[in-house]
């Protein structure tokens, strides 16, 4: 018993002199003289947590009116400035992207599988579009006294009507790219 408690005392002694920081000193000899001393920096990387929302619904009545979420926003939950550097836009099935500033969706056909968007100012312009200005997306810095850094997500679309009730049909797949803001 006694020789497994000097095991355990040297094999404990050897993890604090291992997990120790060495200390050096500059030696100065004259009065007025200097020591550049090296400061030894050692930092683990950086938790790279954002939310994005799980979906962007769009809602439109029978007379054509649009409504959409307001309370949808980017969240960087991380310790470091992050921001989105890309977005794109992909209709889904047999549905359509169309430009934003000429959709007429009033004299589209109906049941037309058509949808234009607008993102944060950013608009669909073509089939599977959409313009990015990083303006419009500005940076999140680090999780701050609340934990977070958020940004707002304003939206829009237009659509032509449907003859037929659609009832959440999944229709345009939205990607929001985020890195670091290095």
């Amino acid at each position: 018993m006694k020789k497994k408690h000097i095991i355990s005392g040297v094999l404990s002694l050897s993890l604090v002199l291992c997990m120790s920081v060495p200390a050096f000193a500059a030696d100065v000899s004259t009065a007025g003289g200097s020591g550049a001393v090296p400061i030894p920096l050692t930092v683990a990387a950086a938790t790279f947590s954002v939310t994005v929302p799980t979906s962007l619904p769009i809602n439109v009545d029978t007379d054509g009116n649009v409504t959409t979420a307001t309370n949808l926003k980017i969240v960087n939950n991380g310790h470091g400035a992050v921001k989105v550097t890309n977005m794109s836009v992909k209709g889904i099935e047999d549905w359509q992207i169309v430009s934003y500033d000429n959709a007429n969706m009033v004299s589209e056909k109906v049941n037309a599988h058509k949808i234009a968007m607008a993102i944060n100012g950013d608009k669909t312009t073509a089939d599977d579009t959409i313009t990015f200005s990083s303006t419009n997306f500005p940076k999140l810095d680090g999780a701050n006294a609340t934990n977070s850094d958020e940004l707002t997500i304003t939206y829009n679309a237009k659509v032509p009507a449907q003859a037929t009730t659609l009832d959440n049909v999944k229709v345009v797949e939205i990607t929001f790219v985020i890195g670091w803001d290095a």
